[in-house]
């Protein structure tokens, strides 16, 4: 079959104008398809408080475009796992096959009713793509048909913007000032338990502004963890040198990427609460910025160790320590890394991206 005369109906309630990992995941996934194939959306860019509304639009959009502008769709895509009693619900009407993307998180989420209503569902679709080897194993663990599952890593759209001084000067004019002098470690994320941002500061960061006192830490995100994050600052006395930035526009990170140093990814164990991939490692691999990070999680599939950054053995914040001084101290091993990152991400552009949900569609 011709791609431009394969019909994709492709449904997802993470979108922007909301903000998030999975927000630029599907936006991104959604751009790079309507060039290779024939592509309809429905979308939900904003609180899922309102997911009910989102349901009701689904049905009505799904209703028009099927029977009224009598559109064939040869797949139907859906954006995450807690969508599977819709997706359900939709093969039976429209008599279509029903692809899922797992992305970590919507396979754990602990509640009852979730594990006992949408589990079950996502047993009843044709295919799961798991964003990850650790995302397919939780899938397996809840009795999953492996055969139905394929693994499709996230995407990256190649950064072009990679010149340190430009990137500062940018940021400047939009009142976010970087010295010229200092190093600058960023992390990009929710501000929630396991992304382990404020055993971060306190274990590793703490002890590393006294032997380099120009480092600065800038925290890109908001969540639930921002006042215990802000409260370990004061405690370790490190008010000018870690920055909450709060929530940004996606063009200002591309600039912060190319501002940084080392991105740094300290995730930590909670449970129920897993990293499905870790789609920032690749927005910094596309830089050519090296990543430090715990080798745990779906942050194993995206962090190729000595490559684009180092995987630290879990919880031991003393190599998580000596792997950022080793990117400090020497110039050579960090731009060793920031070229093979580069090289390496390209493997992860999403036009590649796309044309493996392609691959796996035609099979379905």
């Amino acid at each position: 079959m011709d791609n431009k005369h394969i019909k994709i109906l492709y449904i997802t309630r993470k979108y922007p104008p909301s903000i998030g990992g999975m927000q630029r995941m599907s936006y991104h996934l959604a751009q790079a398809l309507e060039k290779k194939a024939n592509l309809d959306k429905i979308t939900w860019g904003y609180s899922q408080v309102f997911l009910p509304l989102f349901i009701i639009k689904v049905l009505l959009q799904s209703f028009i475009y099927t029977f009224i502008k009598r559109k064939q769709y040869n797949y139907i895509l859906i954006g995450d796992v807690a969508l599977s009693p819709l997706g359900v619900f939709l093969k039976k009407i429209m008599h279509t096959p029903v692809i899922i993307i797992a992305h970590g998180l919507d396979i754990t989420f602990k509640k009852y009713l979730y594990q006992n209503i949408v589990m079950p569902s996502l047993k009843k679709v044709d295919r799961i793509v798991c964003v990850s080897s650790h995302t397919k194993s939780e899938c397996i663990r809840r009795a999953i048909d492996e055969k139905r599952i394929n693994i499709i890593p996230n995407g990256v759209n190649i950064n072009t913007i990679l010149d340190k001084i430009d990137a500062r000067a940018r940021l400047k004019n939009e009142g976010i000032l970087i010295p010229s002098e200092s190093k600058i470690l960023l992390s990009v994320a929710r501000l929630v338990k396991r992304k382990g941002i404020a055993e971060f500061i306190e274990n590793v960061f703490s002890k590393l502004t006294k032997e380099y006192p120009n480092v600065i830490y800038l925290v890109v995100g908001d969540g639930v963890c921002k006042s215990i994050i802000e409260k370990t600052i004061t405690k370790c006395g490190l008010q000018d040198n870690v920055i909450l930035l709060g929530s940004i526009k996606e063009e200002l990170l591309a600039y912060l990427y190319c501002s940084a140093d080392i991105f740094i990814m300290p995730n930590i164990r909670v449970k129920n609460d897993v990293e499905g991939f870790g789609i920032t490692v690749l927005e910094a691999s596309s830089c050519g910025i090296p990543t430090v990070a715990f080798g745990i999680e779906g942050v194993q599939d995206v962090i190729r160790d000595g490559i684009n950054g180092f995987l630290v053995p879990y919880c031991d914040y003393h190599i998580f320590k000596e792997k950022i001084s080793q990117l400090l101290l020497n110039e050579k091993d960090k731009n060793d890394i920031s070229a093979k990152a580069k090289e390496l991400v390209k493997n992860f552009s999403w036009e590649k991206i796309a044309d493996r949900y392609i691959e796996i569609i035609k099979q379905v």
